[in-house]
């Protein structure tokens, strides 16, 4: 994992795909994974989601899937309740 981030490049790759998204895609297939991404992702992890999406392809690389994929369970915020007599 690189120590810094080529901040230049980083803002001409979301500048191209911005622009590549207004030119050159299929409006119709984007539109389908628009609505996907917003169904299947949170309005909170939308943006998190895009960013790391954005770290894998700046840094070109590729999501890695496994046979059969487990989501983590989430993080409970509550304290159990004490067992005292």
């Amino acid at each position: 994992m690189p120590d810094k981030i080529d901040k230049e490049k980083v803002k001409n790759t979301i500048a191209v795909l911005l622009d590549t998204i207004k030119t050159d895609a299929d409006i119709h297939l984007h539109a389908e994974y628009f609505r996907l991404f917003k169904k299947e992702i949170s309005l909170f992890n939308r943006s998190k989601a895009g960013a790391y999406l954005l770290m894998l392809l700046d840094q070109e690389k590729n999501l890695i899937f496994k046979e059969k994929y487990i989501p983590a369970k989430k993080k409970s915020h509550h304290r159990e309740a004490a067992n005292t007599p």
